[in-house]
């Protein structure tokens, strides 16, 4: 992780999307998968949503960090089902109940640092480089993670489709993206935000449930196109 850290502070600020560069390294041990150091400048992709980037703080989501009680879980999660069409629905809800396939598949994939909170709150962009904030949950794992997350969180708050900023992020990987690993992480993403989804549908203000049923609608049609990898 340090050397990585390293090689991060090195990379050259303001490179252009398209001529990503990366160095691919493979483990020894394990049958760990490759890892791959990434010197992409992901300014271009975050610039869509600059303005929710710099602000102070997401107040949605302050305070609200913890566990959700059980019940309460059970109780939004039935609503998403009722709610969800049912071959997604089913699909959906066995990888919730049994996450060891979906972890294969995307532990499979290449893997990278990723931050697992892109939030607009921790993004800021400063003249040539994006200054990331808050590497509390930092791991391993497919970028495409990281980025089906900044989708579902940022999305709806910049003014461009989700379709532009898929385009975005395929433009700033280059030839190092893979599209296995997005679609695995459609599935994965539904899966870890389906209970923030319920809870819109079925106890926010109407403005927000409209709005969360666009989400649930669009969602629903990628994890559709991605269930045949499960």
């Amino acid at each position: 992780m340090a050397a990585h850290a390293r090689r991060l502070r090195r990379a050259r600020p303001g490179r252009r999307a398209a001529e990503p560069r990366g160095e691919r390294t493979h483990s020894c041990g394990g049958g760990a998968p490759s890892a791959i150091r990434r010197r992409v400048d992901l300014g271009p992709l975050l610039a869509r949503g600059s303005h929710h980037a710099r602000r102070a703080g997401d107040r949605r989501w302050r305070g609200k960090r913890g566990r959700l009680p059980a019940e309460d879980a059970r109780r939004r999660l039935g609503g998403l089902r009722r709610r969800r069409p049912g071959d997604v629905a089913a699909a959906v809800f066995r990888a919730m109940e049994r996450p060891q396939p979906l972890a294969a598949l995307l532990r499979d994939c290449v893997a990278t640092l990723v931050h697992n909170d892109l939030r607009g709150a921790n993004l800021g962009l400063v003249p040539g480089r994006t200054v990331v904030l808050d590497w509390g949950l930092a791991g391993s794992g497919p970028p495409e993670l990281d980025f089906a997350w900044y989708v579902f969180v940022n999305g709806w708050r910049i003014d461009a489709a989700r379709e532009q900023l898929i385009d975005d992020f395929k433009r700033a990987e280059g030839d190092l993206h893979d599209p296995r690993a997005l679609e695995l992480s459609w599935i994965a993403q539904l899966c870890w935000h389906g209970p923030l989804l319920a809870h819109e549908l079925v106890e926010a203000s109407e403005e927000k449930r409209e709005r969360a049923r666009a989400e649930l609608a669009w969602w629903v049609a990628r994890v559709r196109a991605a269930l045949e990898l499960l």
